[in-house]
């Protein structure tokens, strides 16, 4: 489950890498963008997968093994910063799409 995290949060990053030395369509939304638009939503849909999947395992055998709620967050605690990048971006994803709908009636 953890190593999928990182796969998955070092495959985006490396796909919006090679994008930004393409050049930028003609498409609604440039690559920057759509990076200060969604951010690290992918991340979080991915951590929140994980943390699921890990509390419906243990939710039919709650007290008979090693693995409890508490031990499901502390597990997941490193990839919780995720939801901290998310808050530092809000913002700034906020003035992007008040711009982006002010400049293109396409977009709205």
């Amino acid at each position: 489950m953890k190593n999928e995290l990182i796969s998955g949060i070092t495959y985006r990053t490396a796909w919006f890498e090679e994008r930004e030395e393409e050049e930028e369509g003609e498409g609604l939304l440039t690559i920057q963008a759509g990076r200060k638009l969604f951010s690290n939503v992918e991340e979080i849909f991915r951590v929140n997968s994980a943390v699921l999947d890990s509390l419906k395992e243990i939710s039919g055998r709650y007290g008979k093994g090693d693995k409890t709620y508490a031990t499901v967050f502390a597990d997941m605690a490193p990839y919780l910063n995720q939801y901290l990048m998310y808050y530092i971006n809000y913002d700034e994803a906020n003035e992007t799409l008040e711009s982006l709908m002010e400049e293109s009636p396409d977009f709205r």
